[in-house]
């Protein structure tokens, strides 16, 4: 799911509530929506959150201008991460390789890295259940790798094998 300004700019979990002013500081958080920084003063997604009104096409209005809007709220605008397989799980220790990564709700990955870390580069989103990225050089052996989305992050054990 993507959300985005009226200029169409897209904005990440941490944007959106950059963009909000937390009305209660206990553990059922709320957040008015104040609308600076989000072109017409509201913020839409591509797809539907149940009680929200349609825009045109699937753009849906997500939040405007003095909404008080409650912390799962915004959660649901922002998936978790799933990956569940990567197209090469064993790389040459030089680093160089592209592989791929398949899972669910991949389009907010920011960044991949062994555990260490040791990041991956041309981190790229070819869509929702897909993402590459080039390995980077790592002594042999078995790692973790970190994905970094809008989220948070998600390690997958012992995912990735260097020789």
């Amino acid at each position: 799911m993507t959300v985005k300004d009226s200029a169409g700019t897209a904005k990440t979990k941490t944007q959106v509530l950059a963009l909000m002013t937390e009305t209660t500081p206990d553990t059922a958080k709320t957040y008015t929506f104040d609308g600076s920084g989000a072109g017409d003063g509201n913020l839409y997604q591509h797809s539907t959150l149940p009680g929200h009104s349609t825009v045109g096409g699937d753009k849906q209005l997500a939040f405007v201008s003095g909404q008080t809007v409650t912390l799962q709220e915004i959660n649901q605008m922002f998936p978790a991460l799933v990956v569940d397989s990567v197209s090469d799980d064993s790389v040459a220790a030089a680093g160089g390789t592209t592989v791929h990564f398949f899972g669910d709700n991949m389009t907010g990955i920011t960044a991949i890295a062994y555990e260490g870390p040791t990041a991956f580069t041309s981190v790229t989103v070819i869509s929702l259940n897909e993402v590459s990225a080039v390995t980077p050089a790592k002594t042999a052996g078995t790692y973790d790798v970190i994905f970094t989305d809008d989220s948070g992050s998600l390690t997958k054990t012992d995912f990735m094998t260097t020789a």
